[in-house]
């Protein structure tokens, strides 16, 4: 194991052994009682971590299979560990049918091994603080940027939605809040490869778009190209 901190290299796969990693720990804090599972990297932007198990449909018991992690973000020694324990922890919920999520049994499993490692075991991996790894490649999206009062939100779409900019504006055009502002701009900035990539026209509230972007958008007018400015209101 390497220090505490340290950056792993920008395809970090190259340089763990997820078996080696899953050997120690097991043995350090569950006395090598887990079972063997299948592990391997993924690029999920959407999950850090996740285990599959299969259910015996006999014995009404479900027993762990696979363990995947994502190297779609960059990650130091620290965040690594963090994840891959708390994974390994959902091994030992299966393998001790004591399943309850991220529940009760969860978190006292997880006090018990951070007491023992020192590292604290999130019960959740907040990752918007981190990069998007160089091995991920970028591509140009198109962004609606908005900002409604003291909110601020991204729409990111793929270029396929060019055919049907005019559309788009008329939805933003349509929405009636007085401090509503937003532009659509075409940008290969690496931060949206965090966000979930629209194919169709928004159908719902934005509600769901709106988040903290210190930043971004700001970063993404001065560096974008910008298509249209559907609301006039000056940032």
């Amino acid at each position: 194991m390497t220090g505490k901190g340290t950056r792993l290299s920008q395809d970090f796969r190259n340089q763990v052994s997820l078996e080696s990693e899953y050997a120690q720990f097991n043995q350090a804090y569950w006395s090598g009682t887990l079972p063997p599972v299948k592990l391997s990297w993924e690029l999920s932007k959407t999950r850090v971590g996740i285990v599959f198990g299969v259910l015996n449909k006999k014995t009404g018991l479900t027993h762990p299979t696979e363990m995947r992690i994502s190297a779609y973000m960059k990650l130091d020694r620290e965040r690594f560990e963090k994840i891959f324990l708390h994974e390994m922890i959902h091994i030992w919920q299966y393998a001790e049918q004591k399943n309850d999520g991220h529940g009760r049994l969860f978190k006292k499993e997880s006090r018990r091994v951070s007491r023992l490692s020192g590292i604290k075991i999130p019960k959740t991996d907040d990752i918007s603080d981190l990069e998007v790894s160089e091995h991920v490649s970028t591509r140009k999206f198109a962004v609606v940027l908005m900002r409604d009062g003291d909110k601020e939100g991204v729409m990111v779409f793929n270029l396929s939605i060019r055919s049907r900019y005019k559309d788009l504006i008329a939805f933003l055009k349509s929405i009636s809040a007085d401090d509503f502002w937003s532009v659509i701009v075409e940008s290969r900035d690496r931060d949206l490869l965090k966000f979930s990539v629209n194919r169709k026209l928004p159908r719902r509230d934005l509600y769901a778009y709106y988040r903290p972007l210190p930043g971004m958008i700001n970063r993404l007018m001065e560096t974008g190209k910008l298509i249209a400015e559907v609301k006039g209101k000056q940032i």
